[in-house]
């Protein structure tokens, strides 16, 4: 009797298979066995899945030795990615990881959420398996007014940036694209992320961008059950503009209880509320959708039919959070990679 026990870590998702006597013939569900795992096992000599049962099939000496090979194939893929950098409008230096891909598939730029990183989990699993497909994928880090900037920007920080500043620089990273030769490109968003690229799209896009995939889109402004920021803050910030006060004052934004800026900049996010990102969609775009999970505690029910309204194709996975975690990050991946097959 042939016995394979493998521990198999993708993205933080942990999955054992056994292809022990007892295990053989299990049914097992999707969730059960990642996408990854099947779309690399089984076609092998290790297992198969046919009607949602796991077959086990004698292990070879190729198996065994291709349980070594594909961790290593997966690792030398990423090695490939290069930082690449460019200057804003504002003399600050922006990076990005880019990996060029093969020909013929569109560039995808990869947006992250608020005060994150190009890092970011979620960010960080669709950019390593869509990599992984082949596609080009560049991954900014908006700089929020730091060169260079590596880490997370803490809530109590002093926040110079505004969200004009992300999105001009969500446009200039479509610029460096186009000059790069990518006539194609295909702008994915995730939370806030979304909103930077809904806020670039209403200021008007470069004609290479073909398409849009907003994932999690949200809004700014009380009504949502992770809002921190009121009316209250948006009434000070408007009378410190009406009497010319530039000066730095305590807000709060998003998830962020304590938030220092300028009036101005506080409402440059602030303003992008419910129906400012519902307007903007419904303008004239490059082909838009939009993926929610069900279970995402950051909207509401009333946000998703609002969506389900707009100028824009809305795709609920039920189940899944704000965050696509778990066994849903590869629900996710296969929806966006349908999204992104030629029509």
């Amino acid at each position: 009797m042939s016995y394979f026990h493998l521990v198999w870590s993708f993205s933080g998702y942990e999955s054992i298979l056994e292809t022990d006597a007892s295990f053989q013939g299990r049914f097992v569900s999707k969730k059960d066995i990642p996408t990854k795992i099947t779309k690399y096992y089984k076609n092998t000599e290790l297992v198969s899945l046919q009607n949602g049962r796991l077959q086990e099939k004698n292990m070879s000496i190729q198996g065994k030795y291709f349980l070594l090979i594909l961790p290593l194939f997966l690792l030398s893929s990423m090695l490939h990615a290069e930082t690449v950098s460019l200057e804003t409008s504002k003399n600050v230096t922006a990076t990005a990881e880019y990996i060029s891909g093969e020909p013929g598939k569109p560039l995808l730029i990869l947006i992250h959420g608020f005060l994150q990183t190009r890092s970011f989990s979620t960010v960080d699993r669709l950019f390593t398996a869509l990599q992984d497909s082949g596609f080009p994928v560049l991954a900014p880090t908006l700089s929020l007014g730091i060169s260079e900037r590596a880490q997370a920007l803490p809530c109590e920080s002093i926040h110079t940036h505004s969200l004009g500043d992300d999105s001009r620089e969500i446009g200039q990273w479509v610029d460096w694209a186009s000059k790069q030769g990518h006539e194609d490109i295909v702008l994915i968003g995730h939370s806030a992320g979304s909103v930077n690229i809904t806020a670039y799209l209403a200021t008007g896009s470069h004609p290479v961008v073909k398409k849009t995939i907003l994932i999690s889109l949200t809004h700014y402004g009380p009504g949502r059950p992770a809002a921190l920021e009121t009316e209250e803050h948006a009434r000070l910030a408007r009378t410190m503009i009406e009497q010319g006060d530039d000066g730095l004052e305590r807000f709060a934004l998003a998830f962020c209880k304590d938030y220092v800026s300028t009036a101005k900049n506080f409402l440059s996010y602030y303003d992008w509320s419910d129906q400012a990102i519902i307007k903007a969609i419904n303008k004239k775009a490059p082909e838009n959708y939009i993926i929610i999970g069900s279970n995402d505690n950051r909207i509401k029910q009333q946000w998703i039919s609002s969506l389900q309204q707009a100028n824009a194709k809305v795709i609920v996975i039920d189940g899944a959070s704000h965050f696509f975690d778990q066994a849903y990050e590869f629900d996710l991946l296969e929806k966006v990679e349908e999204l992104l097959e030629p029509e």
